[in-house]
């Protein structure tokens, strides 16, 4: 069956990835915060939901973004 298949996790793990970058972004706009392309792309390319997760705490906590380091911490 499909939905059991590692095809069928692999999309579900995607999908939350998506969600939590999407998450990530509305968060530092809802707060004010100017997004650089370079940063929204790099939110939206990660697919580690963990790693999303950590950058989700650090968009409430950040005061700028201008790299995305500022997020990633690397």
């Amino acid at each position: 069956m499909f939905y059991r298949s590692a095809a069928a996790q692999q999309v579900r793990k995607e999908g939350r990835a998506e969600v939590w970058a999407q998450a990530v972004l509305m968060v530092l706009e809802r707060r004010g915060l100017e997004v650089p392309d370079g940063v929204r792309e790099r939110v939206l390319s990660c697919r580690d939901s963990e790693e999303l997760g950590v950058v989700l705490d650090r968009a409430w906590e950040v005061t700028e973004v201008t790299r995305a380091q500022d997020l990633f911490g690397d």
